[in-house]
């Protein structure tokens, strides 16, 4: 029989040898890690310096063959804003590589410009720049001395000399500097002026068409005048919708009865209108 010491001394053996294995091969699993982590580590260094030494020769190569060169820039989207100055304002000029950090920069130059509400940049081979320009849409013109062009977000820009535009123009309205440098109508002038327009287009768009100028200095009441029609209408702010569809009735009733166009009409007052 084997005696018990020398059984305890097998298995110390054996105990010490299946210790030494797992040391072992915890090593080299670490080893092959790390071995692993190096390598992947050295491809994608080598991936990121490849792909900016050839953004490096591509720009370099650009500039120097023609076909990526700027010859001509077209702008399209304008009816308000002269394309001269969009071209101007971008700082981007014949002769420069269509693949220039300028052109990144040129799209947030664009969008300070009064009246412009989007840009887009696109390259078109060979040598052309488009810049596509999204202008906002005017409601009306505002009165500050000098007539701005306002869209329904109360941003406000200068109207190019010569032009024709046939909008309302409406003066006692507050504006404000707002981010950018961009001019706004404070946001309850704009809210009445908004509300004012979007009720008479309801109610009768001829009517609409026809108002020459509103007048919104006085804290209780709007004064309308029309194009082709005499007559300075006060409606009253806090019954405006009322007003105008009175409004509308008075003065369908006074052209089916062909009665000469008053010169005066006050609808500020409850249930009444006074006509003279």
């Amino acid at each position: 029989m084997i005696s018990r010491r020398k059984r305890d001394d097998e298995y110390n053996k054996f105990s010490g040898k299946t210790i030494n294995m797992k040391i072992d091969k915890k090593g080299r699993n670490f080893f092959n890690r790390c071995f692993l982590s190096i390598i992947i580590s050295g491809i994608i260094v080598f991936l990121c310096f490849g792909i900016y030494s050839l953004i490096v020769k591509s720009r370099i190569l650009s500039d120097k063959i023609t076909f990526f060169k700027i010859e001509k820039i077209i702008v399209k989207g304008t009816n308000v804003i002269d394309s001269e100055i969009i071209i101007s304002t971008s700082r981007l000029k014949k002769g420069i590589s269509l693949f220039d950090h300028k052109i990144v920069k040129a799209e947030a130059k664009l969008k300070k410009i009064a009246g412009v509400e989007r840009v887009a940049i696109h390259r078109r081979l060979p040598g052309t720049l488009v810049i596509n320009i999204t202008e906002r849409t005017p409601v009306a013109l505002v009165n500050k001395g000098t007539l701005y062009l306002m869209d329904r977000q109360g941003y406000m820009w200068k109207l190019r000399p010569y032009m024709n535009a046939l909008y309302p123009v409406i003066s006692g309205v507050n504006d404000t500097v707002y981010y950018k440098g961009l001019h706004r109508v404070k946001q309850k002038d704009i809210d009445k002026t908004i509300l004012f327009f979007d009720e008479m287009k309801k109610i009768d768009p001829s009517l609409y068409n026809a108002i020459s100028q509103v007048d919104f200095s006085d804290d209780n009441g709007i004064y309308v005048t029309f194009r082709q029609k005499p007559v300075i209408v006060k409606l009253s702010l806090y019954a405006m919708k009322k007003n105008i569809s009175d409004l509308y009735k008075i003065i369908a009733r006074i052209e089916q009865l062909r009665d000469p166009m008053p010169e005066h009409i006050d609808l500020c007052y409850n249930n009444l209108a006074f006509v003279w």
